[in-house]
């Protein structure tokens, strides 16, 4: 199921159209869906659409297969819109028996905390710095990391799917009590539930995230 949310800034009624296909990693088309939608001025409507993907391959740590979303909206010949997303197929199942398992197999963590640094270069995110930083993690023996009380960068999620890496997404580490004068306690009663919900709107369709903390 793809989610759209379609926000007409305009007063007047508009009648659009929205396309949306997906293509695997060799570019070809494997599943698209259109749906015309009618929308009040000022309207903003969730569309819901349902595409099947014959043959799927799923992603792992050891194949990070992806796909691409690309969603259009067009009204009156022209486009009004477009927007592309990478995503992952991949079941998950946890339980005391079997523990984690990716696409039915037993997956043990061998995983890392890692901080938003990146030394001398300093908290910036940089897209090389990010893929390097997984890519060493990777190549020590490494198939998760937890992300240390910050919210990850598109970047790091990125490489995280594409170089097959699991991640425990975590927002913060202090609740009501602080931990240093001006920190993140301060905010926390008022802002907590606003930002878990963006934290998993924002990193929903990564195929890297397993887990939430």
């Amino acid at each position: 199921v793809v989610e759209t949310i379609l926000d007409n800034d305009e007063g007047q009624s508009r009648k659009v159209t929205l396309k949306t296909r997906i293509q695997n990693r060799a570019g070809e088309c494997v599943s698209q869906e259109k749906t015309t939608v009618s929308l009040y001025g000022h309207e903003k409507k969730t569309v819901r659409q349902v595409l099947y993907i014959r043959n799927a391959t799923l992603w792992s740590v050891e194949e990070p297969s992806l796909y691409q979303c690309g969603s259009e909206v067009r009204s009156d010949g022209g486009v009004l819109d477009s927007a592309d997303t990478t995503f992952g197929i991949r079941r998950l199942e946890l339980d005391p028996m079997h523990g984690l398992r990716v696409n039915g197999s037993t997956v043990l963590l061998r995983g890392a905390c890692i901080h938003q640094d990146h030394g001398i270069l300093g908290t910036a995110s940089f897209k090389k710095a990010e893929r390097r930083k997984v890519r060493l993690l990777k190549e020590a023996g490494f198939n998760a990391i937890r992300i240390s009380h910050h919210s990850a960068t598109k970047a790091l999620l990125e490489a995280c799917d594409e170089l097959g890496m699991l991640v425990l997404d975590e927002v913060f580490d202090v609740w009501n009590h602080c931990k240093t004068q001006y920190d993140y306690s301060l905010r926390f009663a008022k802002n907590w539930e606003r930002d878990i919900e963006d934290l998993v709107r924002k990193d929903f369709n990564h195929p890297s995230v397993f887990m939430y903390s």
